[in-house]
């Protein structure tokens, strides 16, 4: 659940020179990211569920995979030290950047007994949300927030593009009434997060009504994607006024 992890990734909207074809130049950009990075450990990025065309505001999640070091974690759950992972888009243009130091998700790696590759799947929408309709492509790179000394390979996956279309009122009101029911009737975690994300991450008005008055939900679930940012702070007003619901410390910070 977005609520319950501590994000640590940053992303990077870079603006790649227009001099040559933007595809060109984003691909130069991760040239010389690749160039300054001694010894570079790959990072087998995938999009997790199959299909490369998703609607805006629809989760998409991804696949990281690579090899695992020791003991610190790629993205870690505590906030402490541990890597970051930047997102480079090819261009910041109907983009958002939903929050500053978030990132896809969190877990943190055990010593491995041999060296078999770790996958995780995790969420883009934690870095971007996309506004417009059109192909985007990004890569992810990592980001040491320790020091280099303890030995951490860098990391730098490959380039994948994604389709975004325009948004879908019936596929909307759908995803709704239906993450509706699991977080009510569900009695598993993993669903009920996974509504809750969905809710999240899809950030309209219908779907900002139906988080905020619930009390399981934090601020962040509440307005991390928001589209109409007035409408997200209005209903978490409404919120505050009620005592019967759990504030937290992002709620009145």
């Amino acid at each position: 659940s977005i609520t319950m992890r501590a994000l640590t990734l940053v992303v990077a909207f870079l603006l790649v020179p227009r001099v040559i074809s933007a595809q060109d130049a984003f691909e130069q950009r991760r040239e010389a990211d690749l160039a300054s990075m001694t010894g570079v450990d790959p990072i087998l990025l995938t999009l997790a569920a199959g299909k490369t065309t998703y609607r805006m505001g629809e989760r998409i999640p991804i696949s990281v995979e690579f090899q695992p070091f020791g003991m610190v974690g790629l993205l870690d759950t505590s906030c402490g030290p541990g890597i970051g992972l930047d997102v480079v888009l090819d261009r910041s243009a109907g983009t958002f950047a939903p929050g500053r130091e978030r990132d896809l998700s969190g877990w943190e790696t055990a010593p491995p007994l041999k060296p078999t590759p770790v996958r995780e799947t995790v969420d883009l929408n934690h870095a971007v949300r996309f506004d417009a309709p059109g192909r985007y492509r990004f890569y992810v790179r990592t980001r040491l927030t320790v020091p280099q000394s303890n030995g951490t390979p860098p990391r730098l996956s490959n380039i994948v593009t994604v389709d975004i279309v325009d948004r879908d009122p019936t596929w909307e009101a759908s995803l709704i009434a239906r993450a509706a029911v699991q977080l009510d009737a569900s009695e598993s975690s993993v669903a009920r997060s996974e509504a809750l994300a969905d809710l999240s991450f899809l950030g309209t008005d219908a779907a900002v009504d139906l988080l905020a008055p619930r009390p399981d939900t934090s601020v962040l679930a509440v307005a991390w994607s928001a589209r109409n940012r007035s409408h997200a702070i209005e209903r978490m007003r409404e919120r505050l006024a009620n005592p019967s619901l759990p504030v937290d410390r992002v709620y009145v910070a």
